[in-house]
């Protein structure tokens, strides 16, 4: 038997109503979902807005920097040319001094040297033993040499002529071609200025520079005093800015007082400025201590200022005592008292017996030789650690050889310049189209124009679940 159908549900007012509700609730969650849609979309446009606005900011970044390595590159090619300019202004100034040197030459010393030797074959024709000693062929051979030309002094030989040269003496020189003759002097000082003037004032400061830390002062400078420690030393700012006078630095040495200023409030109220004696702490009884970068004491630094007062009449005890004054006067005492030869510094650097004179001006300097010292006593056998004034040979030990020598070494590396670069071999490579031309292009690459139009998003399909990627310790950017 056939199951009846069911009948059609009545319409009525109440189940009309429902629908109507039912169908309003899905239209409103339909709009909230079109809203959020349109958000989404809405942040998705201002991302991609961001990212366009980041990808314009790079072009411009690499135009810049594209533009900066052209610059550099011109920059670079202007200081090649520079060099080479100064290069040839070197050149023709020498070649100007010789010119000047040829056509100032003075005739009359080429026929005063002929005459001296003309002189001096007739003195010796009018001697006594002259018939004996001299034959006609030497005669004539006398009279042949005096009318030859010197070039002691420089200048142009004439070709396929006898001419008298010679560093180690007269000798006869016949050119076969034109040339020029440049005097030793000139030629011997342009060379020893060239090749020692640098190596001269790097391995000159390089001693101070050794002395300094030998003494404790590497760290304090030219401001340091006696009394404290290689890596907590004692300093006068005074001192250390060249502030004060050399009649106040022994004042102080002596006394371990430095006159200072500072503000107090009188009677009345006012702040007003007071002048008072201040303790820098030299660490001593007697107060009499090191100082400077190079540790002088009284009686040296006197000493070395009567010697320059004797040079200089400008010179005086209310000179200040700069650094370069503290340089100035260590120098002319280590020449001229330690006996220093700065020559043998230049080309050797320093060596054992340039250390063991600097003991007699540094304690921290070992004696390395026997004598001359105190009581004429050489250093204790078997010490190369003795201090100069360590008679005995029981105090504590000085810097050694090795460690002065090693300073000096570094020293000198560092102050050494390293040589100069080969611009001419650096070069860029062309940026962007440039038709195979060397050059450089004068302007960076065109970028596409860029584009605001965004294609429909779509979504991501793959295999692998989103939070597997985050999570994988190779791709994730926590």
């Amino acid at each position: 038997m056939d199951e009846e159908a069911p009948k059609p549900k009545k319409i009525t007012a109440a189940n009309f109503f429902e629908s109507i509700i039912s169908v309003q609730s899905m239209a409103n969650r339909a709009l909230t979902q079109s809203e959020e849609n349109l958000a989404s979309i809405k942040s998705n446009d201002d991302l991609l807005k961001g990212i366009q606005e980041s990808i314009q900011l790079m072009e411009e970044d690499i135009s810049n920097i594209t533009n900066y390595f052209i610059i550099q590159q011109e920059n670079r090619q202007k200081l090649l040319e520079l060099r080479e300019q100064d290069l040839a202004k070197q050149e023709d100034q020498i070649q100007k001094q010789l010119d000047e040197r040829e056509k100032g030459l003075d005739d009359q010393k080429s026929k005063s040297f002929g005459e001296s030797i003309r002189q001096g074959a007739a003195s010796v024709f009018q001697s006594p033993l002259g018939g004996s000693l001299l034959t006609a062929g030497a005669a004539l051979g006398l009279n042949a040499l005096a009318r030859l030309t010197g070039f002691e002094e420089g200048g142009e030989p004439p070709i396929n002529q006898p001419a008298i040269v010679g560093e180690g003496g007269p000798e006869i020189f016949v050119p076969k071609t034109s040339g020029v003759i440049i005097p030793n002097n000139i030629a011997n000082n342009f060379a020893n200025n060239f090749l020692s003037q640098n190596n001269k004032k790097i391995n000159v400061q390089a001693l101070l520079n050794t002395i300094s830390e030998a003494e404790g002062t590497g760290k304090g400078g030219y401001g340091t005093i006696y009394g404290g420690t290689d890596d907590n030393p004692i300093t006068v700012p005074e001192l250390a800015e060249g502030k004060m006078t050399i009649k106040q630095v022994l004042d102080m040495m002596r006394t371990g007082k430095i006159e200072r200023s500072r503000m107090v409030e009188n009677d009345e109220g006012e702040m007003v400025e007071e002048k008072y004696m201040a303790d820098v702490g030299y660490g001593k009884e007697n107060n009499v201590g090191a100082t400077g970068r190079y540790q002088f004491i009284p009686e040296a630094l006197e000493e070395e200022v009567g010697v320059m007062m004797g040079k200089d009449e400008n010179f005086s005890y209310d000179t200040l005592f700069t650094p370069e004054i503290q340089d100035k006067l260590i120098l002319q005492r280590l020449k001229e008292k330690r006996n220093i030869d700065f020559d043998k510094l230049n080309k050797e650097g320093i060596t054992t017996a340039a250390i063991d004179k600097l003991s007699e001006e540094f304690e921290s300097f070992p004696n390395l030789l026997p004598g001359p010292r105190k009581d004429d006593l050489g250093p204790v056998k078997g010490r190369t650690d003795q201090s100069f004034y360590d008679v005995i040979g029981n105090k504590a030990p000085v810097r050694s050889e090795e460690y002065i020598k090693s300073v000096f070494e570094n020293e000198v590396e560092k102050l050494t310049p390293p040589p100069d670069e080969d611009l001419s071999s650096i070069t860029l490579p062309p940026i962007g189209d440039t038709g195979g031309s060397p050059e450089l292009a004068q302007s960076s690459p065109p970028f596409d124009i860029s584009s605001n139009e965004t294609d429909e998003l779509t979504e991501t399909e793959s295999e692998i679940p989103f939070i597997d990627v985050i999570s994988n310790p190779f791709l994730s950017v926590v």
